[in-house]
């Protein structure tokens, strides 16, 4: 019981993680936007971000994600998306305007590297996506049991699941019947 409240924990974790890191991020973009002096492109896109990043961190405050979690959903992921995108353009002319002439440190230095670490973080879970067959029961309006037939996953651990490919959600994976080593996932209506 200890390892699984501590596996089913860390979920809330990870979470603070995301929020920490993108409040860290946009306050690091904004002190870089007014104490360094950059050429107008890198403020452009700067600015960009930042506007994106504020908008996507309302649409996350809880009471607004509740009411309206469809729209935070696609917020979330097309304007993180639009993010990441901005975001490359943003360190390309950073080192364009920081760099004169081509030369090995605009290429390895601290701003490509984590852009480089970003983009890997993000289409690393996307390369160990696949389609797995699963049994599932309705037991009420509010929730659907999705069981796994063998242990494909230790429970404790988190999974994602997408009816269509394009919208993922994550679960946490429990252990539901130690005898057939089943796991499954239990989905419940969002209020």
């Amino acid at each position: 019981p200890y390892f699984k409240y501590e596996c089913n924990r860390m979920l809330h974790c990870i979470g603070g993680l995301h929020v920490s890191s993108a409040i860290a991020a946009f306050f690091w973009l904004l002190i870089s936007l007014s104490n360094e002096s950059h050429g107008l492109v890198v403020r452009i896109t700067g600015g960009i971000i930042l506007f994106l990043v504020l908008f996507l961190s309302l649409t996350a405050i809880p009471i607004v994600r509740r009411r309206f979690h469809n729209i935070f959903e696609y917020v979330h992921r097309y304007v993180g998306w639009t993010c990441l995108l901005v975001l490359i353009l943003h360190v390309i002319f950073l080192q364009i305007d920081k760099y004169d002439t081509f030369k090995a440190a605009a290429i390895l230095n601290e701003a490509v590297l984590i852009v480089i670490i970003i983009i890997v973080i993000i289409f690393l879970p996307w390369m160990c996506v696949r389609k797995v067959y699963v049994q599932f029961k309705q037991p009420s309006q509010d929730l659907t049991i999705v069981t796994f037939p063998q242990a494909l996953y230790p429970y404790g651990s988190t999974t994602r699941v997408s009816l269509d490919g394009r919208e993922w959600h994550a679960f946490a994976i429990a252990l539901t019947d130690p005898l057939t080593n089943q796991h499954s996932i239990f989905c419940l209506k969002g209020i």
